[in-house]
C-alpha cells in the first residue's frame, strides 16, 4: 500500500512540474486553451515589432534615433563657428624706413654704391633686411653690407660677422633659381649660396657658403668646394679631402643632418639709375617668399 501512494505522489509532482510552464485561460467557447509564458507577441515586442488593430505586425528599427520622438524645442542645433583670420601685416612702414636709409646700405654717401639689392626677412622675426652688393675686381669678388629694421622699428643697423672688417660674400644672385634653406632645430636658417672665384685663365673655384641670421649677427659657413680648370673638375670637403660628384651634391644635407630643407625665391633689383627706391624695394619684398 505504501508503494503504491509513493507512485502517485511522484505522478502529481511530474503533473505539477509540466504544468508550470505554461498558464491556460479560457477562450470564447469557455475552454481552457494553454498560453506560453514566453510568447510569440512578447518576443515580437522585444524584437521592435508590434501588433496593428487589424492583428499584422509592424517592424520597427531597434536603432531608431530616439530624438524623432522629441518635440522640435527640445532638439539642439550647433551653429558652424566663423573663425576670422588675421590681416596681413603691412610693411608699408619697414619698406618706407629701409628707403629713407638708402645712403647707408647702398654706400651712395662713399661714392663707391652697390649696384642690386633685395628685401629679405632672413631671420624670419618679422623686421625686414636689405641686402646690397657689388661684384667688383678680376677675381669676380663680391662685396655686400646688410642692414634689417631695427627692434623698435624707428631706424635700421648693420648685420655683422664679427672679426671681420670687409669680408667678402658668396654671390647673392642666383639668376632667379630659388634657394635652398636649411633650418635647424634652433630656428637658425641657413641660406646656401656660392662664392664664385676665377683665379687665372680657365680655372674657377667655387665654395659652399650658407648664410645665416640671428640676433643682427651673420655667420658665414664654408663647407665644400670645387674646381674648374679647363673643364676639369674636382671636389673637396672643407678639409681638403676629395669627393665624387654626388658626395659633393650632399654636403650641404650631411652638414645640416636633422634640418628641415626647403627653398625661397629672392627677387633682386637692379640699383643703377633708379628713381623711385621706395617702390623698388616693394618689388623686390613682394618677391620674397618661400616656394
Amino acid at each position: 500500500m505504501k508503494r503504491f501512494s509513493g507512485i502517485l505522489l511522484i505522478t502529481a509532482v511530474l503533473c505539477l512540474t509540466a504544468a508550470c510552464g505554461r498558464t491556460t485561460a479560457p477562450d470564447e467557447t469557455g475552454q481552457e486553451t494553454a498560453v506560453s509564458g514566453n510568447s510569440d507577441s512578447e518576443g515580437d515586442s522585444l524584437n521592435g515589432s508590434a501588433p496593428e488593430e487589424d492583428g499584422s505586425e509592424v517592424s520597427r528599427p531597434a536603432s531608431e534615433d530616439p530624438a524623432a520622438s522629441l518635440p522640435e524645442e527640445n532638439i539642439s542645433v550647433i551653429e558652424p563657428v566663423e573663425i576670422e583670420e588675421e590681416p596681413p601685416v603691412d610693411y608699408t612702414p619697414q619698406i618706407r624706413l629701409l628707403a629713407e636709409n638708402f645712403d647707408a646700405w647702398s654706400m651712395s654717401s662713399v661714392g663707391w654704391p652697390y649696384t642690386n639689392c633685395a628685401v629679405t626677412d632672413l631671420d624670419g622675426n618679422g623686421r625686414l633686411e636689405v641686402i646690397a652688393y657689388l661684384i667688383y675686381g678680376s677675381g669676380d669678388f663680391t662685396y655686400a653690407s646688410i642692414f634689417e629694421v631695427n627692434e623698435s622699428c624707428d631706424g635700421v643697423a648693420a648685420c655683422t660677422i664679427p672679426g671681420q672688417q670687409d669680408p667678402l660674400y658668396p654671390e647673392f644672385n642666383t639668376d632667379g633659381e630659388p634657394v635652398r634653406v636649411y633650418t635647424g632645430s634652433d630656428g637658425v636658417r641657413h641660406y646656401l649660396f656660392t662664392d664664385i672665384e676665377r683665379r687665372g685663365a680657365g680655372l674657377y673655384y667655387y665654395t659652399l657658403m650658407p648664410l645665416s641670421l640671428a640676433d643682427g649677427t651673420l655667420t658665414l659657413d664654408m663647407i665644400g668646394t670645387k674646381a674648374d680648370e679647363r673643364g676639369v673638375v674636382t671636389y673637396k670637403d672643407i678639409a681638403g679631402m676629395s669627393l665624387s660628384e654626388a658626395e659633393y651634391e650632399a654636403l650641404p644635407g650631411n652638414y645640416y643632418s636633422g634640418s628641415t630643407e626647403s627653398s625661397v625665391t629672392i627677387s633682386w633689383m637692379n640699383l643703377e639709375g633708379a628713381e623711385d627706391i621706395t617702390a623698388l624695394l616693394t618689388e623686390s619684398w613682394s618677391g620674397f617668399g618661400e616656394n
